[in-house]
């Protein structure tokens, strides 16, 4: 028999405001135009910290039952299968460990190269990984520099975004069909690709290369 894992009400939203902590710290030293490491443990540090040093990886303790809230210890396989994929697709991301369990990617991305800017993403997986149950999928893709906050504050609105339980704003990475069959299964390398995609047209959008038109396609 299958055990039913209930989650306690209010539990998501907790999460997502202990990932908003983390995206203001690291947004905090970015603003200070400090480089910023992150350790496998999930602490932001300054490069010269001697916790900086080793790789990214995650070791996921032995002896782990089936039964895990953690996605990545109940299937270890998908979880190789994740970092293996963004090792290849984005080598420029580090995995790091939210406090509350959840695993994200941190990296940087220049979709226009010098006729645009440098995005600094979060991307976080769902605790119940992967899934299609809500709209957009597991996979949640912030952007810590610049805030899509901010950009709605200075555009006025933004295309295909989503909001959290703790109403943080997020790239919608899935297209609809995707969702609504919740057939696909998301991965973090495929969600940047996205993202990347949206990013490129928002600023073609916003230095008036495109009118609006621009996002009527069916990736979303």
């Amino acid at each position: 028999m299958i055990g039913i894992l209930r989650v306690p009400a209010g539990m998501f939203a907790a999460d997502d405001e202990a990932a908003a902590r983390k995206r203001r710290e690291i947004a905090e030293r970015l603003k200070k135009g400090q480089e910023v490491s992150v350790t496998n443990t999930g602490e932001v540090v300054t490069p010269n910290d001697p916790k900086a040093d080793g790789d990214s990886s995650l070791a996921i303790p032995p002896g782990k039952l089936a039964a895990s809230f953690y996605w990545y210890e109940r299937d270890p396989e998908l979880f190789e299968a994740e970092r293996t994929v963004m090792k290849m697709k984005q080598p420029g991301f580090k995995l790091e460990k939210l406090d509350d369990g959840r695993l994200c990617w941190i990296g940087e991305v220049n979709p226009r190269g010098s006729n645009g800017g440098t995005w600094t993403l979060q991307v976080i997986y769902d605790h119940n990984h992967p899934h299609n149950d809500t709209f957009g999928g597991s996979i949640k893709v912030y952007s810590i520099k610049p805030t899509l906050e901010d950009l709605i504050k200075e555009l006025g609105e933004l295309p295909h975004i989503l909001r959290d339980t703790a109403g943080y704003l997020h790239i919608c990475t899935a297209r609809a069909a995707d969702v609504n069959v919740g057939r696909v299964q998301t991965s973090a390398a495929t969600c940047i690709g996205w993202a990347v995609k949206w990013i490129w047209m928002v600023e073609a959008w916003m230095h008036g290369e495109f009118g609006k038109e621009i996002f009527d396609h069916d990736y979303i």
